[in-house]
């Protein structure tokens, strides 16, 4: 039947008989296996060998009489399956014939092909991939699908892989027909630990369709990457995610989650079912186009391979939901979409080459438009924030140490060449000042009432300024002449002395000369090489060669 435009299929009915949607008297499709014919007839047995058959091993020869004495009622699968079975653990060690058969079994084999066969087979066993016929490799193939000379469902599994990598490039046809019969093969033998590697496309499928469904709680980067996987048009590779990577991103996301209830009501799909098709449930064959028999077949199972994709299981019919639906439409509007918004991004941000505009966006351009509007608004309102935070004052208190030093450097700075007491003692007082001779002497002043009654102030004279000498270096610390302060200072710091006493002796606050060192280092190696961590200073050691180097070399 048909519904919003898509085909589905009407569900199976199994409320019939037993359940199961047989007809009554049978539980199991392979019931079928045998049916009685509308006319009895006399076959002879074909127990007579010829000539040829004399030297032939007693295995082989009951072989060929089981594909002689063959019921002509049996199916082909199940007698291929008891005539593997039989020769589960026969080995031949014959040279290589050649064999062509379509759909190939032991009956189609001569003496020759059968000895080949079971000589590739031991080789095949053995890790072995001889360049042999495809169609031998095929019954190999049909033989571990049965779990023919296998252990366990995993180790058939694991030898299906092998020989699907072993020939992929040579024989590429055998990857048309094993690849989905591995997926059956996980499937029936319900190898989940296997369904995440098998069915990759289906779960990526099921990824982005959570991803559509929950727009709002989405990320960011994980919305656009999804739809710019989705689209025809690839801004990842345009010139604004180059130069505006994070803007793009960003506003693209925002756009999207505006937009896609817009395109919902105006398609009347979700953006899941735009993107891909509607969920049914359809009927399956397991291993289609092969040999295959299973003496003990599933009946009824219900199996999980990924979040939206399930395999029933119904008295031995099989049937599974897949999405049903064309999504090219989706694709180009997708890409539409957002080559638009890279178009206005560009022309807001004054990014060059400029886009322009697509038609088949033409509807939906004013709603665009107005969503990349109001997330430049937005976005300038966030960044005032930020800047407003990060011009805030806060107080480190990791970082006290260093104020209190740099406080302390600061006050000998401002004490040095202040005259002590013992210099003042010592100096001789300023000799009195005599007038030049062509000035006249003031005249004196006469004293009135107001100034008779003030008291006598005796002028004692200012001792002159004297100005010490700089203070010797220390034969420990570097010399002044000879290097800068930041060299002597990063000398310190490299041998572990007393870098703390040395900015005392010349009057630099730590903070200032880790400053200057860090900004000659930026334009030197292009990054800082003392950084304060909470402890106190310290040398960045991936930068502790290029400072020796620096230093002793006076580069």
């Amino acid at each position: 039947m048909y519904e919003d435009n898509f085909y589905t299929d009407e569900d199976l009915d199994f409320s019939e008989a037993d359940g199961n949607g047989l007809p009554d008297g049978l539980d199991s499709i392979h019931s079928w296996d045998y049916f009685a014919p509308e006319e009895t007839e006399r076959r002879d047995d074909f127990t007579g060998m010829s000539a040829s058959d004399a030297n032939i091993e007693e295995p082989l020869r009951s072989l060929l009489r089981m594909i002689r004495q063959q019921p002509w009622q049996i199916t082909a699968a199940k007698a291929f399956y008891e005539q593997a079975l039989f020769m589960a653990d026969y080995e031949e060690d014959a040279p290589i014939v050649g064999f062509m058969s379509y759909f190939p079994s032991f009956r189609d084999m001569s003496v020759p092909q059968l000895r080949s066969y079971f000589a590739i087979r031991r080789q095949l066993r053995l890790g072995k991939f001889p360049d042999v016929s495809l169609s031998y490799i095929f019954v190999y193939v049909y033989e571990t699908l049965m779990k023919v000379g296998v252990n366990t469902a995993e180790e058939g599994y694991e030898i299906l892989s092998e020989i699907n990598e072993a020939y992929r490039k040579s024989e590429p046809k055998l990857g048309k027909y094993l690849t989905p019969w591995l997926r059956d093969y996980v499937v029936y033998n319900n190898l989940s630990s296997h369904f995440p590697e098998v069915f990759k496309a289906e779960r990526e499928q099921d990824d982005t369709i959570a991803i559509l469904s929950s727009l709002d709680t989405a990320d960011e980067q994980a919305l656009f990457s999804t739809f710019c996987d989705l689209g025809k048009y690839d801004p990842r590779k345009g010139a604004l995610f180059t130069k505006e990577r994070s803007c793009l991103v960003s506003c693209t996301a925002a756009v999207l989650r505006q937009l896609v209830p817009v395109l919902e009501k105006s398609l009347h799909h979700r953006i899941g079912t735009l993107f891909a098709g509607k969920r049914v449930k359809r009927s399956t064959s397991m291993f289609s186009n092969a040999l295959f028999y299973d003496p003990s077949p599933v009946r009824n199972v219900e199996i999980e391979v990924s979040p939206f994709h399930r395999y029933f299981c119904r008295g031995g019919l099989w049937t599974r939901d897949e999405y049903v639906g064309d999504n090219s439409y989706f694709a180009k509007l997708v890409g539409a979409i957002l080559r638009e918004i890279d178009c206005q991004l560009r022309e807001l941000l004054d990014v060059k080459p400029r886009l322009k505009p697509s038609i088949h966006v033409l509807p939906y351009r004013e709603q665009i438009c107005d969503a990349v509007k109001a997330w430049i608004a937005e976005d300038k309102r966030r960044l005032a924030a930020e800047e407003a935070e990060r011009r805030r004052v806060s107080i480190n208190y990791g970082k006290l140490g260093r104020i209190r030093n740099d406080a302390d450097v600061i006050k000998d700075k401002l004490l040095d060449g202040v005259p002590t007491e013992d210099d003042i003692a010592s100096t001789e007082l300023m000799p009195s000042i005599e007038l030049a001779p062509s000035l006249e002497p003031m005249p004196p002043i006469e004293p009135t009432s107001s100034m008779e009654s003030m008291p006598a102030v005796s002028i004692e004279p200012v001792p002159p300024v004297v100005s010490t000498p700089p203070a010797e270096t220390s034969p420990s610390q570097p010399s002044h002449d000879e290097e800068s302060r930041e060299r002597a200072f990063l000398k310190l710091i490299l041998t572990g002395g007393d870098w703390r006493q040395y900015l005392r002796s010349i009057h630099v606050p730590e903070g200032v000369m880790v400053e200057n060192i860090n900004n000659e280092m930026v334009d030197k190696i292009g990054d800082i090489v003392i950084e304060d961590n909470g402890d106190g200073i310290q040398l960045i050691d991936d930068y502790r060669e290029d400072i020796e180097r620096i230093i002793y070399n006076n580069v």
